[in-house]
């Protein structure tokens, strides 16, 4: 029988909030792209593509 190791969780919220989350966060950086790109120039279409496909899938509900 395999043994059962817990991942180490870097935030504080359950699993199914997560694609939630993820959106808002994901609509907040569009939404405020220019400001975020003058803050850092890593803050640009390709971070947030690679975001997009990292981000856990969604639901429709």
């Amino acid at each position: 029988m395999a043994e059962r190791h817990e991942a180490y969780r870097m935030y504080n919220c359950k699993n199914e909030e997560l694609p939630v989350i993820c959106d808002f966060l994901l609509y907040s950086v569009r939404r405020d792209a220019v400001d975020f790109a003058g803050y850092s120039p890593e803050f640009n279409a390709l971070l947030y593509r690679g975001f997009r496909r990292k981000s856990p899938p969604r639901r429709n509900w």
